[in-house]
């Protein structure tokens, strides 16, 4: 098998955790479990060039980078923060969601309980002895 231009073929050792997880992206995707795994290494190598500059500049002068770190650590958490806090205004819109806040302010038609589909059962009516 020829390798293509500019790729180089590895080997690496996984947990079977880590296997599996590839192995289900690359099915969904309809690639090979290399392929997959090298797309998103070359996805994420921002990240780990990023992480790498970091380990450098640990070494040389530790204080200064932790400080960085912590720094981006603050700025992620508010990242995170802020797109779970839209991701939940999201999900708080939209006819049902709408119906469900209607609900519990106890404003608007409701179903009645019975309200199943089914026939409710006969009435029986008790006959004295």
């Amino acid at each position: 098998m020829i390798s293509e231009p500019g790729r180089v073929r590895t080997t690496i050792s996984l947990d079977s955790e880590v296997y599996e997880i590839f192995k289900r992206m690359a099915d969904i995707s309809d690639v090979s479990i290399s392929r997959c795994m090298g797309n998103w290494l070359a996805e994420t190598a921002d990240g780990a060039q990023f992480v790498t500059q970091k380990m450098v500049e640990v070494r040389k002068a530790p204080m200064d980078a932790m400080r960085e770190f912590h720094l981006f650590a603050d700025t992620s958490d508010d990242v995170v923060r802020s797109v779970v806090a839209r991701a939940k205004e999201k999900g708080q819109t939209g006819p049902r969601a709408a119906a469900q806040r209607a609900a519990r302010a106890g404003a608007g038609p409701s179903a009645p309980s019975s309200n199943t589909g089914l026939k409710s059962p006969a009435k029986t009516v008790s006959r004295g002895k």
